[in-house]
């Protein structure tokens, strides 16, 4: 049986790639799809209320909106048993909520550099609760599982500390893989993983999804994954030069790809499985997260053996070519 091609099919992965970049950039100076941080990054409160009974998730922003005068995301989520065999609903209406607004101090102030107006969260809670009374006499907040306000400076200092994270990773896998292996190893493979980070970022913009430390931390486990499979990559590339000796460098690099092909497949197949499971049945505060690791796991696996393998022939044929 003839082994598939891989290398044949560079210009089409290159393709894909760069469409994908080019989307990813006009998502981003897109107004309506562009990054939008959510509060561990850009400074803002986080509340997780448990009431007496089940209430839609627009009820609950219209009442934000009407009484209390603030925009936010409404999430509804689930930490426990319900009393009686009550059904549980993840997804629009649901006895908890996740709400995530404007930052919330203890005291209400006037910001001095922006001139807004930072309302406090005693008072806003009086105003939710008088629009929940509103809507229903009999609907109240039954516990306070988790109140969090970020301020706007601890945000940012956040943010500038995520992608110095992210490049701290970045600039220790490329002098592993030099140490371990060859530079021409550790270059493409550096791209490899920035191509993946920008891609990953592109699904988080065209899903709408807040950038917060979930998603920093699906970027920095994309980032292992897709390392991890090029390094197998570049582990056989490396045994067989050894023992392929009269091969063409191209050949070998198709023959070490056929090896490994189906071990990397599989290995993202049974990554999936569960992460398909987490987006269908986990609810709305998993969803994103499941969706972007699902495609962050099928980018890597994809870079590593139409973005790395390509670049790293293209190396050695360029070195050859200048030795002669």
């Amino acid at each position: 049986m003839k082994k598939f091609d891989f290398l044949s099919q560079r210009y089409v992965g290159y393709t894909i790639s760069a469409a994908l970049f080019v989307l990813t950039i006009v998502l981003y100076f897109t107004p309506a799809f562009s990054l939008k941080y959510g509060v561990d990054f850009k400074g803002g409160t986080e509340l997780h209320f448990k009431f007496n009974k089940p209430v839609a998730d627009d009820k609950i922003r219209q009442i934000l909106k009407d009484d209390c005068g603030l925009s936010g995301v409404v999430q509804s989520t689930y930490t426990g048993d319900m009393p009686g065999g009550e059904t549980v609903l993840l997804r629009g209406e649901s006895r908890e909520k996740i709400i995530k607004t404007d930052f919330l101090a203890n005291e209400a102030y006037k910001d001095k550099t922006t001139g807004l107006e930072v309302k406090s969260l005693k008072d806003m809670r009086e105003k939710f609760e008088a629009g929940l009374a509103k809507l229903d006499k009999d609907l109240k907040i039954e516990d306070t599982l988790r109140e969090t306000s970020v301020g706007p400076a601890v945000g940012s200092e956040l943010r500038t500390q995520a992608v110095f994270a992210v490049m701290v990773a970045l600039i220790g896998i490329l002098l592993y893989i030099t140490y371990t292996f060859e530079f021409k190893f550790a270059i493409p493979a550096i791209l490899a993983l920035f191509h993946d980070v920008i891609i990953v970022l592109g699904v988080i913009m065209l899903a709408r999804i807040e950038f917060d430390m979930s998603q920093l931390a699906v970027l920095l486990t994309v980032v292992g994954y897709s390392i991890n499979d090029t390094i197998i990559i570049c582990d056989r590339i490396r045994e067989n030069f050894k023992i392929m000796r009269k091969t063409s460098y191209y050949d070998m690099v198709n023959e070490s790809l056929a090896q490994v092909f189906s071990r990397t497949v599989i290995t993202v197949l049974t990554t999936l499985l569960p992460l398909i499971s987490i987006f269908f049945f986990g609810g709305e505060v998993l969803s994103g997260f499941a969706l972007t690791m699902m495609c962050g796991m099928i980018v890597g696996c994809y870079s590593s053996i139409f973005v790395v393998s390509p670049i790293i022939v293209i190396w050695k044929t360029y070195e050859e070519k200048a030795v002669a």
